[in-house]
């Protein structure tokens, strides 16, 4: 279920990531400027409102704000910290990135996530690096360093 999930979110973020793109491509045609950030913001706003009203009518509310009054272990900050780091200045920074180059470029950069989560993970939860993670960092990175320097590569072989 894990993967049929992860395969259904990568699908997700690669059509959501292009129709971003076409939605600032769309404003500039109007002279409208959206900054990245307004845009993020529009995106999360309706996506808040879209999954508390899925929430809401499956009446599972209780539980969605049940751990946020309990607060165990502090955890809520963590979830902040988490949630200005990854929805908010990623997803920001994603559409700002999308804004200047093509989407697909932009996704593969995107896929280093791995590289940067296994030391965030190393420094702050202690995890321990494996070498089946750090096989797939360099498989990440390579796919990503390909794609960037493809016309350097393809001349070295022409």
């Amino acid at each position: 279920m894990g993967v049929i999930a992860g395969i259904m979110s990568a699908f997700c973020q690669g059509a959501g990531l292009v129709l971003a793109k076409k939605g600032m491509i769309m404003e500039k045609e109007l002279n409208i400027t959206i900054n990245p950030f307004h845009a993020t913001f529009i995106r999360l706003a309706i996506a808040t409102t879209f999954l508390y009203v899925f929430t809401i009518l499956r009446g599972k509310l209780k539980f969605v704000f049940q751990p946020i009054l309990e607060n165990r272990e502090e955890g809520i900050k963590y979830a902040i910290a988490g949630t200005i780091f990854g929805p908010t200045l990623g997803v920001s920074l994603s559409l700002f990135t999308v804004a200047l180059i093509e989407p697909s470029i932009a996704q593969t950069i995107f896929s280093l996530v791995p590289v940067f989560a296994i030391f965030v993970a190393r420094i702050l939860t202690k995890e321990k690096i494996t070498w089946q993670s750090l096989s797939g960092v360099t498989i990440a990175m390579s796919g990503v360093m390909i794609l960037i320097w493809r016309e350097q590569i393809e001349n070295l072989f022409l």
